[in-house]
């Protein structure tokens, strides 16, 4: 479930405008969301995720809450729905915890390979679009801005429509839709730079828990 949470880290390399002015290109968007991802040391937000299958109309709703912090990069994401799960990175081995199962799973890990383990830097999600994508920008309101991400692969265009606020420059919605499946994400409820204590990041197994090396398929882990 977790790789839902998207694409891969990135950098970029623009001046920020001025801050009265509103943004007209996907560079300007781009520069003002760098800049609010860059001044995060930590945060908690939660998400809601919707994924659907055209073929069949099935659909999966799934809901949790994400917090992280940087120096080193840290985080936790609880799942709520549609089961309950845990997992936790706390800069040197990422766990996952599946409470019905009595099952958790860990694995050493850095956080670039988390980065390319679970689809992107939780600390710069929305600026994560940009690597290996052309961004253009759809248009702004008062409320935000809309930016299209188009890759062209080997058989079809990949694109993500990705919704920033205007008051906090942090990513609200992205969605993707390639025709078999669609995929909608929404974050809110931000809490930026309230300090979260170092038991944050710590995962306490109950007694009895299955714990195994290695992350599971479903996950990324070894196949």
């Amino acid at each position: 479930m977790i790789a839902a949470l998207l694409l891969a880290a990135a950098a970029i390399s623009a001046t920020v405008p001025a801050a009265g002015a509103p943004p007209s290109t996907a560079e300007e968007v781009l520069a003002r969301v760098e800049a609010a991802e860059s001044a995060i040391r930590d945060m908690v937000l939660t998400f809601r995720q919707e994924t659907r299958l055209h073929a069949t109309g099935d659909a999966q709703e799934t809901v949790g809450e994400l917090a992280l912090t940087r120096g080193p990069e840290r985080f936790r994401v609880r799942f709520t729905k549609p089961v309950s799960q845990t997992a936790v990175f706390d800069g040197k081995v990422l766990q996952l915890y599946l409470p019905d199962a009595g099952q958790a799973f860990r694995q050493q890990s850095s956080a670039d390979d988390l980065a390319r383990l679970i689809g992107l830097n939780p600390a710069a999600a929305a600026s994560s679009f940009r690597r290996g994508y052309d961004a253009a920008l759809t248009g702004c309101d008062a409320a935000g801005c809309t930016l299209r991400f188009t890759r062209t692969g080997e058989r079809k265009e990949t694109a993500w429509t990705v919704r920033v606020s205007a008051s906090t420059w942090l990513l609200e919605e992205a969605s993707f839709d390639n025709g078999e499946i669609a995929v909608v994400l929404k974050c809110s409820g931000y809490r930026i730079n309230k300090g979260l204590p170092a038991k944050t990041f710590r995962l306490a197994l109950p007694a009895g828990t299955d714990v195994q090396e290695g992350l599971p398929q479903l996950f990324g882990g070894p196949r």
